[in-house]
């Protein structure tokens, strides 16, 4: 009871790369965020053309683009699809 009483945060965060562009493209074109807060909400966020930004730090794009509070070490997954040649991503 005392979560929904502290400021609302993201707690985990699973990030998929180009789920709907074709798996020769060698850059991220697309990316969609599903992530939890500490109040039991889900939510989805896409971003079409990431910045640069989520290919070297996953984390400081979270908190720079999304619309709830990222604290420093929230639970993330990436997710790519199989074949797809875009780069893989490590969060820590």
């Amino acid at each position: 009871m005392e979560e929904y009483l502290q400021d609302e945060r993201v707690t985990r965060a699973y990030v998929i790369l180009n789920l709907p562009v074709p798996p020769d493209k060698n850059k991220i074109i697309q990316a969609s965020v599903i992530y939890a807060t500490n109040w039991g909400e889900l939510f989805c966020q896409g971003f079409d053309n990431p910045p640069q930004l989520l290919s070297v730090s996953p984390l400081t794009f979270l908190r720079e683009n999304l619309s709830r509070a990222v604290p420093p070490r929230p639970e993330v997954k990436i997710f790519v699809p199989k074949r797809s040649a875009c780069p893989r991503i490590k969060v820590f």
